[in-house]
Parts: C-alpha cells; sequence; structure tokens
C-alpha cells in the first residue's frame, strides 16, 4: 500500500483509577522492587498518559508486565496528566516502594490482532439503540487512489492488490471522499467493495459556497456517495464534515445537516474532520440537545511531525468526549517512510518523488528543518532495528 496513506485510530484516554477504580482497558499488578536497583525498567515519558515500558532488565524482573505497557498510576499516585517530565519523574520515584502495585494500560497496535476502537452509532435516542462501529487501530486513506492513475509505475492491479493487502492485515477501514478524483475513490472503492469481503468506507461531504442549504446538500452528496460505494444496506458506513463551511453557515447550521443524514438513514455515524476544538465542542452539543444524535469521530492530521492536535488539547478533549481521533497522514505525507532523503535539496527546496525532481504539493511547513527531519527518522531506523529490523514507517 505504498501509495496509499494509512489512517491511525488513538488510543484510549487516560482515565479511571482515582479512588481505586480501574479505566476501561486498565489493570492493576504489583510491582517487583528492589532497594538496589530498583523496579530495573527502562521508561519513556509520554504526556498526558504516563510513562512506556520501553526495557525489562532481567533482575528484579517484573512477571506482570510487558514491553509496552503504559504505567499510569503506582499505588495512589496519577502519572498521567502531569504537567512536565520533572514533575512526573519526582513523582515517579517517590511512589515506587517495596510493594507497590501500578495501574496500567496494555496498548495493542498490531490490526493482525484484531485490534478494533468503538466509534458511537449516530442513531437518535429516540430509537432502539443500533450496535457501534468497531474500527480498526490502522486504516488506509485513499486520498491518492481518486488521482488518474495511482502513482508512478501503479494501476488498477495495484490499487486490488493495496485492498486486499489490508484487508489480509486486519486494516479493514478505508477513509475517502468525493473530492478525491470527482468521486473516483468511492467509485473504486465501490467496485472492491463487491468482492464480498468485509469492509468499512468513511466519506465526506465538502461545503462549497453555491451550498445554500447545507442539509439539502449533505443529504444530495451523501446519496450520490452510497451510490457510488454501493453499500450492501444504503447506508454509509461514517459520513464526515470535510471541513468547516465558511459564513454565512453557522455551526449549528452544519450540525443539523449532519444530523440530516442521520434521519434520512444515509449513515451509521458521523463525524467533523479539519475543525478547531471550539468548533467540535459546538458542533457536538447541537448534534445532541438539538436531535439526541451522537458525533463519532474527529478527523484531523496528527504525526511525529504534525503535533498541534496533541499540543493544543484537541486529542485530550476528544477522550473525555468519547470522540474517536482518526488521524490522517500519520507517516507525514511519506516524509517518516524513509524512503526519501528530506536534505536532498534543489533550489533549495527539499524535492520528492521517484526521481528527487518534484516538490510535494501539500504539507510544505513540515520541510522548514531538513536536518531535523532527517534526523527524526533516523531515530525512527534506530528504534526501528531494535525490534526486528522494522522500518521507519512501522
Amino acid at each position: 500500500t505504498t501509495a496509499a496513506s494509512a489512517a491511525a485510530v488513538a488510543a484510549p484516554r487516560c482515565a479511571g483509577g482515582r479512588g481505586g477504580a480501574l479505566g476501561d482497558g486498565e489493570e492493576e499488578v504489583q510491582l517487583q522492587v528492589d532497594a538496589s536497583v530498583g523496579v530495573g525498567l527502562t521508561l519513556v515519558w509520554m504526556p498526558p498518559e504516563g510513562y512506556l515500558v520501553e526495557a525489562i532488565d532481567k533482575w528484579p524482573g517484573q512477571p506482570s508486565l510487558q514491553v509496552g505497557d503504559v504505567i499510569r498510576a503506582v499505588g495512589a499516585t496519577e502519572l498521567c496528566n502531569r504537567a512536565t517530565e520533572a514533575d512526573a519523574d519526582e513523582a515517579l520515584s517517590a511512589s515506587l516502594r517495596p510493594g507497590a502495585t501500578a495501574r496500567l494500560f496494555r496498548p495493542s497496535a498490531d490490526p493482525r490482532a484484531g485490534d478494533v476502537v468503538r466509534c458511537a452509532p449516530a442513531a437518535p435516542s429516540r430509537r432502539a439503540a443500533p450496535p457501534p462501529l468497531w474500527l480498526p487501530s490502522v486504516g488506509i486513506g485513499t486520498w491518492s487512489w481518486g488521482n488518474y492513475d495511482f502513482g508512478p509505475g501503479y494501476g488498477r492491479d495495484s490499487m486490488d492488490a493495496a485492498f486486499h493487502a489490508a484487508l489480509d492485515g486486519g486494516s479493514f477501514l478505508f477513509d475517502t471522499a468525493p473530492t478525491y478524483g470527482t468521486g473516483a475513490a468511492e467509485e473504486k472503492l465501490g467496485r472492491l467493495r463487491a468482492s464480498g469481503r468485509y469492509a468499512l468506507v468513511a466519506t465526506k461531504y465538502y461545503p462549497r459556497a453555491r451550498d445554500r442549504d447545507l442539509a439539502s446538500a449533505m443529504i444530495s452528496a451523501a446519496r450520490q456517495s452510497v451510490a457510488r460505494l454501493s453499500p450492501a444496506n444504503g447506508c454509509l458506513d461514517l459520513f464526515q464534515l470535510h471541513r468547516i463551511a465558511e459564513a454565512p453557515h453557522s455551526l449549528e447550521d452544519q450540525a443539523d445537516g449532519l444530523a440530516a443524514v442521520v434521519t434520512a438513514g444515509l449513515a451509521r455515524a458521523i463525524g467533523v474532520c479539519n475543525c478547531s476544538l471550539a468548533e467540535l465542542r459546538a458542533i457536538r452539543s447541537r448534534l445532541w440537545t438539538a436531535h439526541g444524535v451522537t458525533l463519532g469521530t474527529c478527523q484531523v492530521e496528527l504525526s511525529l511531525v504534525r503535533q498541534l492536535p496533541a499540543t493544543s488539547g484537541m486529542v485530550a478533549a476528544c477522550r473525555e468526549m468519547g470522540v474517536v481521533v482518526l488521524a490522517f497522514s500519520p507517516l507525514g505525507m511519506g516524509r517518516l517512510t524513509g524512503r526519501f532523503d528530506p536534505t536532498a535539496s534543489h533550489g533549495g527546496a527539499p524535492r520528492w518523488g521517484r526521481d528527487g525532481a518534484r516538490a510535494r504539493p501539500f504539507g510544505a511547513g513540515l520541510d522548514a528543518d531538513p536536518h531535523a527531519l532527517s534526523g527524526l527518522v533516523g531515530a525512527l531506523r534506530e528504534v526501528g532495528a531494535r525490534y526486528g529490523g522494522r522500518t521507519p514507517a512501522q
């Protein structure tokens, strides 16, 4: 799937544990604390979640822990949501005593194991509650599938192979939009889904200046997407607002439009994309208070080179509200794959492509410091080498 950009789903929030209660997916384990060597753990601070277990020494040994666990609390001391690493380190050191217990979350990031994240259905509360939408931890973006060709050296067979390879690996969520090739990506996914293999598709509505009645425009767009994607039940899996509409449309108008799509029976779940936290809160509130409809997802650009959704509080707020974060371009539009040299510049600007002769059409801001980007990719290579020779993308 080299020509497709993945979409990842954020892990559960740092919650629970206070007053002895465990949050979803959490468990309490006994720590082995030795007076001379401590706990024998290599830990990485991972705000706001707590500490990631990177390595476990043979002594004193931690039979209840495994690499990849996230320690959120030791005893009554909370380690998540600490303001600084120094504050977290001090709290951790003070809490590591013989007999200490740890509250941890054990994340799983292998889609082949069937990782799924719960997305709330949008159905109005007055109806019988339908089952939730279960999304895999890793999905496939089809932005490039809407091009006239799949990319240099790729064609229809490559797309078919990418689709089935993704399903074989457990990535059964495909993110698309009518703007990806004027419906071409949706049509290709509709053809591929006709093979009978289980796949979920998230699509979008892109507001235009000519769309005076947003509810009617969204319903029309949803019906056109249904025609191209051909879902078995005539209902889209996930319908999202591609971006916030401009004035004179209010946020309430946009929430009403999403609710109209749900009421028309055209979408199982709904979401928003590329919005601020304030806009997200306003749309979510209007959906629930005016229509009894639940907002399921928020799609934003999020990666190791695009951290604004995390540092701004967007990701943490979504976790608090129960809104699933869908991260698009988690590989930095190819920058984090290790396939390109960000320092190989032509005329002072980083270049990309098979021959290194083309500028990147999007995300130019990510190329502002090519040497820092090269250092990040180098660090990813070092981490991959410690885990069986994984690539930076993996």
